[in-house]
């Protein structure tokens, strides 16, 4: 394997590989009990509760059924028990049925003793998270710990799986070096399994705290924990993980020596009787867990091969049955259905791969199409594309195409407007790539564009020839849609990308003997760096959201205010006013993020200090629509001219005044704003105090950083105070903070005199 990190290149196609797997594969020895029971009618729900428990791909595979089924936006259904509860029995024996054998030969035992001890391991650490989640977390319900455990290591398992030669390679590296096998997957892949199990649990819709648990579980969770409370399991895992590597149990990988964190069993307030109490009853808790999946069975081939014929030929009739029926279904479609379908399909965390995938089998589905092919147009490197297929039997693939140096990604002579291409135009490199057989002859392409630019193609075989002229007035409105919700999903993943890079400054990197005293040196340069680069990446990443996000929205917003304009169904009206309203508000947030990050340019004068500040208190007032009559204004007299951008410092004395006046729970002052010259460094000093709720010494050290806020959720966007000090420093002043709890806050500003 190579010594230098690998390039994003190999990483992209890791992650395509891994993003592929629809579920893990259960043990042999799992799915003989699954399929022995069911056949004979013998399994009761407790006994279905342990077999899902014990093995990771059955309990992500239900999980992920929650919200299949559209149950997970009903209520926070985390458990295995309360998904049984909720889910028909049809859905769960579907479901578990969906799931893979894992499969390895007779000659190569090794790999499957390797995943038995893998799974072992993950049962050790969902085990162990459950008693300390009950100790630790006493509002947490235990068995959501378990589950976070058990799938913490997601992504190890879906490498094993994608690429099996190559993970044991890895292991066996870490082997030789000693080291953790997150830094060897780092270095040879460019991406790790935490990354990896972040973005398969997002794919698979799986509750939000096992998404951080897997993404987190390596990182310094205790100080990431401070501002991210929903990741309370993360260190809970975390702590549990290195428990049970110390007491050797299953196997996790990495050769590195585990160590406990102190800041985290601090944090969690757990005595060191408790965790060695926890540590000498792991491993017969660990095997009560694993006697239902045999994992200590010295048989390491499926023992009830009948069973799994008899179920599959059961699970083949009812298919057959459920597929003559699908095709006498007769869709009456539209555009609004089409949309009203699309937007209900995909949800806020899907990647624009899946959200690709909904509109690819939606357009076969509504507009009876043969086959289907919809493939991406990425800013970069256009020329390695991502593809969805779509057969006639709604059957879903995806693959990697490669545009040839000198082809195009969409035909040459596409312009800004909305046209329909022939198949043969310029898409010939596409067909000779694609494992599915097009009709040339009957199949058409439609370019999707986000803003002014081509995001996607979609190319497709009509079942019946139509004019061109019909098939613009048909599917017009669709694709300019859908382009669009594309768009902004790109932009959404983008800044996904910037929040993982960003959680990197707080991850350990874990070190072998030879390189400690190098990584040390590292870290002790990069610390002295962080502090004064954040502030810019953040305004970096916040003009790139909004720039990014600005395009898509307003042709969102205006599609739907013409197909609202034309809609008499005033429930589909109101969906689409919905709409409108809620990318409007998503706009009003893409205006803060660019005052924020790209100020212009102050226009410098002078400007009467008394003006300033009555023109901030109205405007203040106005926007909480509230009264001034508790608000006290004095000047001194020998108070000098500001020379200063007038709008800007209006604008941002507003802000602060308006956090003033939140201050108050009930009443809305007294709130004294005055101005002084100050006689050290001739500028003016303007203070504004108020004796409102107050802020301890961690909130005033992040008031100003940009969307926090002390206020629950519902609250306002939290830029308030960031836009105030990034006015005031853009005109050449500053400004201070001091606050109390139940004492008040006064917010101090120097503005250079004229």
């Amino acid at each position: 394997m190579p010594d230098k990190p690998a390039d994003t290149t190999v990483a992209r196609g890791v992650e395509f590989a891994v993003c592929r797997l629809s579920s893990l594969s259960a043990l042999p020895s799992l799915a003989d009990s699954f399929l022995s029971s069911l056949n004979d009618y013998q399994l009761t729900p407790s006994s279905l509760i342990e077999l899902i428990e014990a093995e990771p791909a059955y309990t992500a595979k239900l999980l992920s059924s929650l919200h299949q089924q559209a149950l997970s936006g009903k209520q926070n259904f985390y458990t295995i028990k309360q998904a049984l509860e909720k889910l028909p029995l049809r859905h769960i024996r579907d479901a578990l049925l969906s799931v893979n054998i894992y499969s390895a030969s007779e000659s190569n035992p090794e790999r499957l003793r390797l995943r038995r001890q893998l799974v072992r391991h993950s049962i050790a650490v969902g085990c162990c998270a459950e008693q300390i989640a009950k100790i630790a977390l006493p509002d947490t319900e235990p068995s959501l710990a378990y589950s976070a455990g058990l799938l913490h290591d997601l992504g190890k398992f879906a490498l094993d799986e994608a690429m099996p030669r190559s993970f044991i390679r890895l292991i066996e590296q870490a082997k030789t070096e000693g080291s953790c096998i997150r830094d060897i997957e780092r270095t040879n892949l460019g991406i790790d399994h935490t990354i990896l199990g972040k973005r398969l649990a997002r794919r698979w819709h799986l509750p939000e705290q096992i998404v951080l648990a897997c993404w987190l579980h390596h990182s310094d969770t205790a100080a990431i924990y401070k501002s991210m409370p929903e990741a309370e399991i993360a260190p809970v895992v975390q702590l549990a993980d290195i428990i049970a590597r110390q007491c050797d149990i299953g196997f996790s990988g990495s050769y590195d020596l585990p160590t406990l964190p102190p800041q985290i069993i601090d944090m969690l307030g757990i005595s060191d009787t408790r965790l060695e109490q926890i540590r000498r009853n792991l491993p017969d808790t660990v095997a009560q867990r694993s006697e239902f999946a045999a994992l200590f069975s010295k048989d390491l081939a499926s023992k009830n091969p009948k069973a799994v014929h008899t179920t599959a030929a059961r699970l083949a009739e009812e298919n057959t049955q459920l597929s003559e029926q699908n095709r006498q279904m007769k869709i009456d479609s539209n555009n609004v259905k089409f949309i009203t379908e699309f937007l209900s399909k995909i949800a806020p965390t899907d990647g624009i791969i899946e959200v690709a995938e909904v509109l690819a089998c939606l357009w076969q589905k509504f507009y009876q199409t043969g086959l289907v092919c919809l493939y991406l147009v990425p800013e970069k490197n256009p020329k390695t594309l991502e593809a969805i297929v779509v057969e006639e039997t709604s059957k879903v693939r995806s693959s990697l195409l490669s545009v040839p140096k000198e082809a195009l990604p969409f035909p040459k002579s596409i312009t800004k407007d909305f046209e329909i291409f022939d198949a043969y135009d310029g898409l010939d490199w596409l067909f000779k790539q694609l494992d599915v057989k097009f009709n040339l002859s009957s199949t058409i392409a439609l370019p999707l564009f986000s803003g002014p630019k081509v995001i996607a193609m979609l190319v497709f075989e009509l079942r019946h020839p139509v004019r061109k002229s019909l098939l613009l007035d048909r599917f017009k409105t669709v694709a300019l849609t859908a382009g669009t919700i594309l768009g902004l999903t790109a932009a959404c993943q983008k800044q996904q990308d910037y929040a993982e890079k960003f959680a990197d400054f707080a991850v350990p990197q874990s070190k072998t003997k030879k390189n400690t005293e190098i990584a040390a040196s590292e870290k002790r340069a990069e610390s002295a760096t962080v502090s004064d680069n954040t502030l810019d990446a953040l305004a970096e990443m916040a003009a790139g959201a909004a720039h990014e996000l600005n395009n898509p929205l307003s042709v969102i917003s205006g599609r739907a205010q013409l197909l609202a304009d034309s809609e008499d169904d005033e429930g589909k009206k109101k969906i689409l006013i919905q709409i409108q309203n809620n990318a409007h508000q998503i706009s009003q947030l893409a205006e803060d993020l660019l005052s924020f990050a790209q100020p212009r340019q102050p226009k410098l004068r002078k400007v009467n200090v008394e003006q300033i500040i009555e023109q901030a208190v109205k405007s203040a007032a106005d926007k909480l629509k509230t009264q001034t009559n508790n608000v006290t204004i004095e000047v001194a007299e020998d108070i000098k001219d500001v020379f200063v951008d007038s709008a800007q410092i209006v604008t941002a004395l507003a802000n602060i005044i308006c956090n003033s006046f939140e201050s108050y729970i009930r009443k809305a002052g007294p709130i004294n704003v005055t101005a002084l010259s100050s006689a050290s460094n001739g500028r003016v000093c303007i203070t504004v105090s108020d004796l409102g709720c107050g802020m301890n010494s961690e909130t005033v050290g992040k008031a100003v950083f940009p969307f926090f806020s002390a206020k629950p959720a519902g609250r306002k966007r939290g830029m308030g105070l960031s836009i105030a000090e990034r006015f005031i420093h853009c005109n050449g002043g500053s400004m201070a903070i001091s606050s109390r709890p139940a004492e008040g806050t006064i917010v101090t500003v120097y503005l250079p005199s004229g």
